[in-house]
């Protein structure tokens, strides 16, 4: 009976043993789960400073490199890290038997780390047999510690900054009324200047109209027709103009030297002479017509050749058209005419190239071609400015260029004109985007 009661009592001991080992299994794992899991690195060493365990994030703290030294220098603490200031805190707490905190900086993989370590000894028997290193990524703490200590100094700086002005202020105040009082007035009187060159523009501007035709005098010609019309100011150096001369309609869009108020007194200047010529004299022909006008705007200009002269004139395209017999005459000052026949007839763009000089004194002043090609109901016909070709933009800042530009009008051929103008000034916003306009632009297209 006492064996029985002895092995009884032995085995409740056994079962309770196990119970409590096994609870004591499910807090290890516990505890193993957090140190794994945690964002701090923890490694615990022996006395001596090898390691004995270290849990995933000191990997992802120290990097892959750590690996590299352990394999090369064995895990002991003097081998991994042979700076005397660790030695030095763990011996004391080693012998203080205390916790330590102490922040060092690393280098790791050509990045500099704040880490702040904190050493616990573990105590067995009032002995110090492991110690357990927390180590902690405080770079965000110290960057931003000395982002504030800068700020701080520049804070200091622009204080003491403030004092010396507001003593410099104080010393001049009297000064600086009476200079306030002459600011005003120039001021006032820079605005009446303003006002006044406002004005002047403005009246100019109204002048410009005046001479430019209206869209609906070009649509009254050519109803499937548009005008694309954008100065770069207020005021424009591009003009387009068309007459009607008994059965010869003259069409033009002209380029003047500079733009704003200057470009704009020479596309009036323009404008003026080819009403003379044209509507006066009765001349229709293209290269006579270029040739009269430069002729006019050298002597108008008192234009001589000689070097260093400031050289003012227009570059032009120029055509001519009769609606009896479809007949087109054209002449160009460095301005070209595009024409994309009738999908009945030819097809693709024509192109009729300009004589290299400008309407105004040249090194180059022989006579303007005179080009004449049969037309037909249906040709599309552009006269342009090299406004739009210029403008820069798209992903690398360039112009758009004549090739662009080709390709463009290629791709909308089958559009009314209206919508043609729509789709040129969607391109030419898309491409310009947050650029300036380089120069004043015109298009016009028109359609037999």
């Amino acid at each position: 009976m006492l064996l029985e009661k002895t092995i009884e009592e032995r085995t409740i001991e056994i079962n309770n043993n196990a119970k409590k080992l096994e609870q004591s299994n499910k807090e290890l794992d516990k505890l193993s789960l957090a140190v794994n899991e945690s964002a701090n690195a923890i490694t615990v060493y022996d006395i001596d400073g090898t390691i004995e365990f270290r849990n995933k994030a000191f990997t992802h703290l120290y990097g892959e490199i750590l690996n590299e030294v352990v394999l090369m220098c064995g895990e002991n603490l003097s081998l991994l890290d042979p700076s005397f200031e660790v030695h030095k805190h763990f011996r004391s707490c080693v012998e203080s038997k205390q916790p330590i905190i102490y922040t060092q900086k690393k280098s790791i993989e050509n990045a500099d780390y704040w880490i702040q370590t904190t050493l616990t000894p573990v105590i067995s028997n009032g002995i110090v047999n492991r110690m357990v290193a927390i180590d902690t990524d405080i770079t965000k703490i110290k960057l931003a510690e000395e982002k504030i200590k800068i700020q701080n100094e520049k804070l200091e700086i622009e204080k003491q900054r403030a004092k010396d002005r507001n003593k410099k202020l104080f010393n001049i105040s009297m000064l600086a009324h009476k200079e306030k009082e002459k600011v005003l007035m120039m001021s006032k009187v820079v605005e009446e200047k303003n006002k006044h060159i406002s004005d002047s523009i403005n009246y100019a501007l109204k002048i410009q109209e005046a001479l430019i035709p209206n869209v609906k005098v070009v649509k009254s010609y050519f109803n499937d027709s548009f005008v694309l019309f954008k100065p770069r100011d207020v005021v424009s150096g591009d003009f387009y103009w068309i007459a009607k001369v008994e059965k010869q309609l003259v069409i033009t869009v002209a380029d003047c030297t500079g733009h704003g108020v200057p470009g704009a007194f020479m596309s009036m200047l323009g404008m003026s002479i080819l009403k003379e010529i044209v509507i006066n004299e009765y001349i229709t022909m293209p290269s006579l017509i270029l040739k009269r006008l430069r002729k006019e705007i050298i002597n108008v200009l008192h234009q001589t050749g000689t070097v260093g002269e400031q050289v003012d004139g227009m570059d032009m395209v120029l055509c001519s058209i009769n609606y009896d017999d479809l007949t087109l005459q054209y002449a160009g000052a460095n301005n070209p005419l595009y024409i994309f026949p009738n999908e009945t007839n030819l097809s693709g763009l024509v192109e009729i190239k300009p004589d290299k000089m400008p309407i105004a004194i040249h090194q180059v002043m022989s006579s303007f071609t005179n080009h004449e090609t049969k037309i037909n109901k249906g040709d599309a016909i552009y006269l342009f400015s090299d406004g739009y070709l210029d403008q820069f933009g798209g992903d690398k800042d360039k112009k758009i260029t004549s090739k662009r530009f080709k390709i463009l009008l290629s791709e909308i051929q089958t559009l009314a004109m209206e919508e043609q103008k729509t789709a040129l000034e969607k391109f030419l916003f898309s491409w310009k985007e947050d650029n300036e306009q380089t120069d004043d632009i015109t298009v016009l297209g028109i359609k037999l």
